[in-house]
């Protein structure tokens, strides 16, 4: 029969590496929430530039596609 303490071990021990493992989750959301932060506002000064040209805006991401 299994001792009780080694199963209550087992489970913090589980729940420990299930809350390491939340942690790095997150971590690597907040990465990626940045980094399309950071596409987003390169995208938005590209635009404000093309404006700020006189040349009509592209609707295209790469401009050699019109």
């Amino acid at each position: 029969m299994p001792n009780g303490k080694q199963e209550k071990g087992g489970a913090q021990s589980d729940i420990a590496a299930l809350v390491a493992a939340m942690k790095e989750q997150t971590a690597a959301i907040n990465s990626l929430a940045e980094s399309n932060q950071q596409v987003i506002d390169y995208l938005l000064s590209q635009e404000a530039e093309d404006l700020d040209g006189g040349a009509a805006p592209s609707r295209y991401l790469d401009p050699d596609e019109e």
